[in-house]
């Protein structure tokens, strides 16, 4: 499988990521990294990174991992921690790594940092094998 080709393809097919500006930048077998560059319309009321945007961004980075693995799956459930909240960072970065690669069932950790290099939040998403 061509990684590279699968990253290009996902930032081209995905449009609601594309409209949020999240970026897959890795493609390994079980793993994948996803970018978000921070503008002011991803900012909640107190000027930091909104939850929605973070949680996404690891929504993707996942999907991207599971595709590394299987043609088709869907996120079936996703558990994230916000350990501190992203303020005063330009870039956000998702590490995705399938932990379970079931016949049907994948799980992933996926782990969110700063520009600083600072973990902003832990989760662990859920994936179904559609194909």
């Amino acid at each position: 499988m061509d990684y590279n080709e699968l990253a290009k393809q996902r930032n081209e097919q995905n449009h609601f990521a594309r409209y949020i500006g999240i970026v897959t930048t890795k493609i390994e077998k079980g793993y994948a990294e996803a970018v978000l560059t921070v503008k002011p319309e991803h900012m909640n009321a107190m000027n930091i990174v909104h939850g929605g945007c973070i949680y996404t961004l690891a929504d993707v980075a996942t999907g991207s991992a599971a595709a590394s693995l299987c043609s088709q799956a869907v996120t079936t459930s996703g558990e994230y921690h916000y350990l501190y909240s992203a303020k005063n960072t330009k870039q956000l970065k998702a590490y995705s790594k399938c932990i379970k690669n079931g016949k049907n069932v994948l799980l992933f950790d996926v782990e969110i940092k700063s520009d600083d290099d600072n973990i902003i939040g832990k989760g662990t998403f859920t994936c179904y094998r559609l194909q």
